[in-house]
């Protein structure tokens, strides 16, 4: 299985990765993030996140940082 990490700023983008995602068998949705240091909070605490879709323009910490 292949844990993912969707970070976004904006719900919709998150509810459309994981719309498009949910027919994948080997991929599972582990945890959503608004911005960069939640990103950081969510990685410390699951570290089984193999993927992180991250958008490079959010608030706060972005995904270039």
């Amino acid at each position: 299985m292949i844990n993912v990490l969707i970070a976004d700023d904006h719900q919709i983008i998150i509810d459309g990765l994981k719309t498009i995602l949910d027919d994948a068998e080997d991929i599972i949705i582990t945890a959503e993030a608004k911005d960069g240091y939640q990103v950081l909070k969510v990685l410390e605490e699951t570290p089984d996140i193999h993927v992180i879709l991250m958008d490079i323009n959010m608030p706060k910490l972005d995904g270039l940082d």
